[in-house]
Order: C-alpha cells, then sequence, then structure tokens
C-alpha cells in the first residue's frame, strides 16, 4: 500500500493535514460462509476463491498543540527516561473514510453440509462495494532527540457510518447494506532519522480496525420483489502492518 502524507503549519498552535493510501495488491483470496441458523458452528455453504482487491483511505484533520516544550521546559526525569530534547502534544479532529472492492472470481472449491466437497462452478464473478466513513477525534505525541531523531505516536477514535453494494453473479442477486453504529480507530507508531534539515527517512506500524455491528440489507432477486431483509450483519476490517518512510520538510 502506498500511502501519502501532508501537513502545514499555518500558526504556531494551529495546523491542517492528511493523507490518502491506495492498495496494490497483486493477489487476495476470499472464503464467504454461510452457517446454520442457530448453530454457528455447522456449515451450510463455504467457497473458497482467488479474488481481486482494491482498498483506498483517506483522512483530513485539523490539530491544535496543546503542549510543546524543549528541554529546559521538561523534568529532568521524563527527559532522560524518555532520552528527548523536546516533546510535543497534539489534539486533532477531522473526517475519515474508507473504500473497498472485493471480488470472488476463481473458485477453488466449495464444502457443503451434505457433501465434503462439490466441484467448482464455473462463471463465478461476484463482487461487494463497501464504503465506512465519519468525524474522528484523536491525540497525537512527538519526541526529538537532538537533532538526528523524532519519533511519534497518534491514536484516534471515529464514528462510522457504512454503506455497501453487492451482486452475487451465480443467483443473480443484489444487495445493499446501511449502518450508523459503526466505529473506527487507528494507531500510528513512527521512528523518522533525519537526513539534512529537510530530507528525512523513518520506520512504521500502523493499525486501523473498523467495526459496523448493526448493517442491514436490502435485496433484488429476480422473481421477487424488492424487500429488505428483517437480519442483522457484521462488516469488519483490519489493516495493519510496516511501513517505510520517506518525506521533506520545509
Amino acid at each position: 500500500m502506498t500511502i501519502l502524507n501532508g501537513e502545514w503549519r499555518f500558526h504556531p498552535r494551529f495546523s491542517i493535514g492528511g493523507r490518502y493510501g491506495s492498495s496494490s495488491f497483486r493477489e487476495t483470496t476470499a472464503i464467504d460462509t454461510d452457517w446454520f441458523i442457530g448453530i454457528p458452528s455447522v456449515i451450510w455453504w463455504q467457497s473458497n476463491s482467488t479474488s481481486k482487491a482494491k482498498m483506498d483511505f483517506f483522512d483530513m484533520n485539523i490539530y491544535y498543540r496543546l503542549l510543546d516544550l524543549d528541554k529546559s521546559q521538561m523534568s529532568e526525569k521524563f527527559s532522560s527516561f524518555l532520552l528527548l530534547d523536546r516533546f510535543s502534544l497534539d489534539i486533532f479532529g477531522g473526517y475519515q473514510q474508507q473504500t473497498g472492492r472485493y471480488g470472488d472470481t476463481n473458485l477453488v472449491d466449495v464444502i457443503q453440509w451434505w457433501t465434503p466437497v462439490n466441484s467448482p462452478i464455473a462463471g463465478l464473478d461476484s463482487f461487494y462495494k463497501i464504503r465506512y466513513k465519519g468525524p474522528r477525534l484523536g491525540v497525537r505525541f512527538k519526541g526529538w532527540a537532538n537533532d538526528k531523531f523524532s519519533s511519534k505516536l497518534s491514536f484516534s477514535y471515529a464514528l462510522i457510518k457504512t454503506e455497501a453494494y453487492g451482486w452475487w453473479n451465480l443467483r443473480d442477486l443484489t444487495f445493499w447494506h446501511n449502518g450508523d453504529d459503526g466505529f473506527a480507530y487507528n494507531i500510528d507508531a513512527e521512528v523518522t532519522y533525519h537526513l539534512t534539515p529537510n530530507w528525512f527517512i523513518g520506520i512504521g506500524y500502523h493499525y486501523m480496525k473498523y467495526r459496523q455491528k448493526e448493517l442491514t440489507e436490502t435485496r433484488i432477486l429476480p422473481g421477487y420483489s424488492h424487500y429488505d431483509l428483517d437480519v442483522v450483519r457484521d462488516a469488519n476490517n483490519k489493516v495493519y502492518g510496516p511501513s517505510f518512510r520517506v518525506g521533506y520538510m520545509w
């Protein structure tokens, strides 16, 4: 995944910033599972396929600097324990959104309750599009050690609305999902080495989790009228992993 970050400090206390990320998955695996109603441990149907997946996300934020302390303003115990020459604390608020498109294309196998393995069914070409979006609040800590090293840790929480659209082509089934009671949180940790006053490189680790607990479903199936299902479905998403950073400051 490629992620672009930017931030502009237009006031000693205020800055605006954001990021945009786009996936570059070469190949993914999709598993679609249905269970017996009331007996989650018994599988009614499960299909496994290779697929193509695409995911994008962005966030936009305004930051307010609560604290900006140099070594002389910090306690000696705090400064020596964290090996810091400077420390800052920001709070921020904004908006975030994640969009994904996930497909079932090349069916590998099917497991059904009445037979262990069924021959693959030809022609599978289904997809599911989902979008999480909503306002966010967060906190960010930054530390500097001499002129070469800096570190950053941020945490944010968002209230999420979810919209989804899917098509199961083998049944020509079209369906929509909607939910308003979701949440998301993001954790980002980074360490940066400053090659020059302007250029820097670094490493990081990032964790994003989206959870929607109450999705309702509307569907259209040929031969039936447009109707709503009296069901609640989950739509949860996690993206996490290490990163390598390169950037420029002025």
